[in-house]
């Protein structure tokens, strides 16, 4: 059985997909393709890319708090986290 993807990993695989979807795109630019083909394409990779902002996004949240609630002598208020994951539910929104 395999491993799970770390989140870097999910990362890092789901903008590979997006690198061929924009090669496709260039292809079907290059071969003349309906427009409305490459538009709805085009749809596709932005949702494929805020889907990566957002869980790049997540996933700093989740390192910084992880440093910040194990950082020796740190003297600042560590924050909940509850405020953490509610700032990941606020971006998931937009």
């Amino acid at each position: 059985m395999r491993e799970p993807l770390s989140e870097k990993e999910q990362i890092i695989r789901r903008l590979r997909l997006i690198q061929g979807q924009t090669r496709g795109l260039q292809h079907m630019v290059g071969s003349g393709r309906n427009c409305q083909e490459i538009l709805v394409q085009i749809a596709s990779v932005k949702a494929a890319l805020e889907q990566v902002s957002l869980k790049l996004a997540e996933y700093h949240l989740k390192v910084c708090f992880r440093e910040l609630t194990t950082s020796p002598g740190n003297s600042q208020p560590k924050p909940e986290p509850e405020q953490v994951f509610e700032v990941i539910r606020l971006l998931k929104k937009h």
